[in-house]
């Protein structure tokens, strides 16, 4: 092969590499955020959660409602 090819085949195997590696990247901070969006749904539910009880409290101090 022609050395102009074979260097163009490198630098285009180079580039590829890089670019697998930027996806490989994204894809991590893409499973981060779905984590870290669970994470805040969970507490968001816990929040609530603790309001209701707080708020059922309010109108019945005799109820027996731990947090």
């Amino acid at each position: 092969m022609d050395d102009t090819i074979v260097q163009l085949l490198k630098s285009i195997d180079e580039r590829l590499r890089e670019m697998n590696e930027t996806l490989k990247s994204i894809d991590d901070n893409t499973n981060l955020q779905k984590n870290n969006s669970a994470d805040v749904l969970e507490t968001t539910q816990d929040i609530r959660e603790i309001l209701v009880k707080w708020q059922y409290k309010q109108e019945n101090p005799d109820a027996n409602i731990y947090f």
